[in-house]
C-alpha cells in the first residue's frame, strides 16, 4: 500500500511514486498507475525522506544516510560514494532536490547542513545552519536555493510543543547572500512567556 504523509512524485500522466512497506520489514519505492494498479519499483530502503525527479528521469531520494538514485526500471545507484552523513538522534537526510546537471543538493537534518553532491564527483557542504536549526527540505531556482528549516534534536520537541520558533525559510542567494524570508512560532509560544514572567515576578 502506498503510506499516508511519505514524501512522493507524480508524473505528468498521474502515475505517483511512495514510500511503502511494513515497519521493520525495509522500504520498498512504489509506483501506482493512473488505473491504481500498484506495483514494486526498488526495495531494500532504510528510510526514505526526500525524492525528486532528476533531469533524465530517474528519481533522487535520500535513504537514511545515503542518497540514491533510482531509475524507473528499479536500478540503484549509491551518489556519494557511500554514507555522506551520520545517524544523530535518530535523524539522517531528509529532503533533495536537482543541481540541474546530474548532482543533487542535500537536507542533511541530522548535520545541521545542505550538501552539494556531484553524480561523478565528491560531497561539498553548501550551506550550514545556525544554532538551532538544521535543514529539512531544499528547493532550486533562477536565484539561488531556498532551505526550509526546523529545529534540530533535540531542540525540536519544544517545536512539538508550540512553544518558541519551530520553523525557518532562508533563501541563498547565488552571490552567498543568505536571507531569512520567514520565522513561524508556536501557538503557545506567548502563554508559557506570561507564565514564566508570573513565576519570576513572584519570586523577586
Amino acid at each position: 500500500h502506498l503510506l499516508g504523509f511519505q514524501t512522493s512524485l507524480i508524473d505528468p500522466d498521474g502515475t505517483m511514486y511512495s514510500a511503502g512497506g511494513a515497519p521493520g520489514q525495509g522500504g520498498v519505492l512504489l509506483r501506482r498507475g493512473p488505473d491504481g494498479v500498484i506495483e514494486r519499483v526498488a526495495a531494500g530502503f532504510e528510510s526514505i525522506d526526500g525524492m525528486e525527479w532528476t533531469p533524465d528521469g530517474a528519481i533522487f531520494l535520500t535513504d537514511g544516510i545515503h542518497l540514491k538514485r533510482v531509475t524507473l526500471d528499479g536500478t540503484i545507484e549509491t551518489l556519494g560514494g557511500g554514507p555522506i552523513t551520520q545517524t544523530r538522534w535518530g535523524a539522517a537526510l531528509m529532503g533533495v532536490t536537482t543541481d540541474g546537471s546530474g548532482g543533487a543538493f542535500v537536507a542533511d537534518f541530522a548535520g545541521g547542513r545542505v550538501l552539494d553532491v556531484g553524480r561523478r564527483s565528491g560531497v561539498a557542504i553548501e550551506y550550514v545552519s545556525n544554532f538551532p536549526w538544521s535543514p529539512t527540505g531544499v528547493g532550486r531556482d533562477a536565484d539561488g536555493h531556498i532551505v526550509l528549516e526546523h529545529l534540530g534534536m533535540p531542540w525540536s520537541m519544544l517545536g512539538s510543543a508550540q512553544v518558541g520558533p519551530y520553523l525557518r525559510v532562508r533563501r541563498l542567494g547565488l552571490k552567498g547572500r543568505v536571507q531569512t524570508l520567514t520565522v513561524l512560532w508556536g501557538t503557545r509560544t506567548g502563554i508559557v512567556a506570561v507564565t514564566i514572567a508570573i513565576m519570576a515576578a513572584a519570586v523577586i
